[in-house]
């Protein structure tokens, strides 16, 4: 261990926090290259790591920084030492499916995959964090929802961490719903629904898309559940979205987006837990996911002639969003 050196009030030179510190005591760690100081109840950064909205929260006697990153494109996350971190991944949402004309509900976008990493060794250096944005959903029956963008953390000199962005709900036309993070759902009888865990992960990062009834749209699948099904005219429930508590505070992020009705029913489906977008019913249109929550839009309901084509739309999908998160 690195000897200490007490300079006016500073220790300096240490891998570990003086016990018994006084209020307003200053610590460098040498490992991490964090200055800290004590505000006589808990140990808070003067200076640190940098990049995103930076926030902080107390456990027991321990005082976590996490770093969030809802932008996208490419992101920095840059520290002077070496860092343990724990991080969550979650892609973006695929958009829901649309129908111009007929009486069919269309298929909810599949949420973004989600990945949740403990302990892992960031060395001093540039990381780059990329935040995939969410699908837009279909504006025209002969496209299926757009799927979401990949998201990840690549260490500098080290390993990459992705998840993968989610499939898009199928439409009228274009029926065969997008594989992702979660798959979105199926649209019609011989449509198909999307399969999850696209990027082939253990544990999963997501779920498969619903199935459809004769009229209604399958539910997208979610970081929690599969999408619901179907049944006649009604359609499928997003999938349910899942649980972290990075922040300090448990939140459910990765819902998938809901079914769209079919024929003339005005029932509108939720979307799943975090986020899905609620689907569309009759003469109504998806709506979109929450914003920053990787979640998949709902599928548009039926249409009754081409003067509904906004009717007809699908949501959108959400963008994802990446923490960073150490205790000092």
């Amino acid at each position: 261990m690195a000897s200490e050196l007490h300079v006016n009030n500073v220790i300096m030179g240490s891998t570990s926090k003086p016990s018994g510190p006084s209020s307003g005591q200053i610590y460098f760690d040498s490992t991490s290259k964090i200055l800290s100081m004590y505000d006589g109840g808990n140990w808070r950064i003067v200076q640190g790591p940098s990049g995103g909205q930076i926030s902080s929260y107390i456990s027991g006697t321990t005082t976590y920084y996490y770093h969030t990153f809802l932008h996208g494109g490419y992101n920095r996350f840059t520290c002077a030492g070496a860092l343990s971190c724990d991080f969550l991944v979650i892609a973006g949402g695929g958009g829901g499916g649309a129908n111009m004309l007929y009486d069919q509900g269309c298929g909810g976008g599949g949420a973004g995959g989600m990945r949740e990493f403990s302990s892992v060794s960031f060395p001093a250096g540039s990381h780059v964090i990329t935040v995939g944005n969410g699908g837009q959903g279909a504006r025209l029956e002969n496209l299926k929802g757009e799927s979401g963008e990949n998201s990840s953390v690549v260490i500098s000199g080290g390993s990459t961490y992705t998840s993968t962005g989610g499939g898009g709900g199928a439409s009228r036309v274009d029926n065969a719903a997008s594989n992702g993070g979660s798959g979105g759902g199926k649209t019609g009888a011989v449509g198909s629904s999307g399969t999850g865990n696209a990027g082939g992960f253990s544990p999963s990062e997501g779920n498969n898309g619903g199935s459809s009834g004769t009229h209604g749209g399958g539910g997208g699948g979610g970081a929690g559940a599969v999408g619901g099904n179907g049944s006649g005219s009604a359609a499928g429930v997003g999938g349910a979205g899942s649980a972290s508590s990075i922040t300090g505070t448990s939140v459910t992020y990765a819902g998938g987006g809901a079914g769209g009705s079919g024929q003339t029913n005005t029932t509108r489906y939720s979307g799943g837990s975090g986020g899905g977008g609620t689907g569309g019913a009759y003469r109504r249109p998806g709506h979109h996911a929450t914003p920053h929550t990787g979640s998949g839009g709902g599928g548009s309901g039926g249409a009754s002639s081409t003067s509904d084509a906004k009717a007809g739309r699908g949501g959108d999908g959400a963008s994802g969003i990446v923490i960073i998160r150490y205790s000092i």
